[in-house]
């Protein structure tokens, strides 16, 4: 209710920044609270759930949120119009969040090891070598960063440096696509284009009353 309230009576960039920072303050301290228990405890089923809600969050605010936006637009209004340099800016960040997101998922399912909690071996007779031949049957597979008898050298020597620098470059992202945003270049991305609605508005009002 705050945000809101600071929003109405402030611009529309500082409005969608302070819901953007804020808005998701109660799910970051869940995150915490829930990860914190989990290393207390031992148990890897806490941060599973981080994992699932994250990507349910990422999914509804770039995906779901936008999409409604559009649909509900679209039923009232013919044709609408959106801020191409503000869209393309959000583009560009967007893509360096995901990046930054998913890079360290990627190159540890590219380099990690396969491990799995159970394995049968099969053995099936070949018409082609006319002998027998054996593979596997696995189940609850997953990629692991961590080798045979406890080798870390894999997580220590490439993935966590890979996190802690994404964990870095994502907030420092964010701070500067604020400054770009509000300080330097505001007056280039928004005032141009509230000009422009400004001008398309009086433009219709004065061909309705020639009308």
């Amino acid at each position: 209710m705050a945000i809101t309230t600071i929003s109405a009576q402030s611009s529309f960039a500082v409005g969608a920044i302070l819901n953007a920072t804020f808005g998701s303050m109660v799910e970051v301290i869940l995150f915490i609270i829930m990860l914190k228990k989990g290393k207390e405890e031992g148990e890897t089923c806490y941060m599973e759930l981080v994992k699932s809600t994250l990507t349910g969050s990422i999914l509804c605010c770039i995906l779901l949120v936008p999409g409604l936006s559009m649909v509900t637009g679209g039923l009232k209004y013919r044709r609408q119009k959106f801020n191409p340099r503000s869209a393309n800016i959000s583009s560009s960040l967007l893509f360096v969040a995901i990046m930054g997101v998913f890079a360290p998922t990627i190159f540890s399912k590219i380099y990690g090891n396969l491990e799995c909690e159970q394995c049968q071996t099969l053995h099936t007779n070949s018409t082609e070598t006319n002998g027998t031949d054996t593979g596997f049957l696995c189940s609850g597979c997953k990629t692991v960063t961590i080798g045979p008898d406890n080798d870390k050298s894999l997580h220590w020597a490439h993935v966590e440096p890979l996190m802690y620098t994404c964990a870095i470059i994502l907030p420092l992202s964010y701070l500067i696509g604020l400054v770009f945003f509000m300080k330097t270049h505001s007056t280039d991305i928004f005032a141009e284009f509230e000009q422009l609605q400004q001008e398309e508005g009086n433009r219709y009002l004065l061909l309705f009353l020639l009308e």
